[in-house]
């Protein structure tokens, strides 16, 4: 994730970050899977 994205979630204090996160993760995985199979 871009720093400046993150930067500027934590200025606007929005709580949707952490979920953000997890769902950027989630991605991430499932896309290494993919290449996998």
């Amino acid at each position: 994730m871009p720093l400046s994205l993150n930067i500027n979630l934590t200025i606007n204090g929005e709580p949707r970050f952490l979920k953000f996160s997890a769902d950027k993760v989630d991605i991430y995985k499932n896309t290494i899977k993919t290449n996998l199979n």
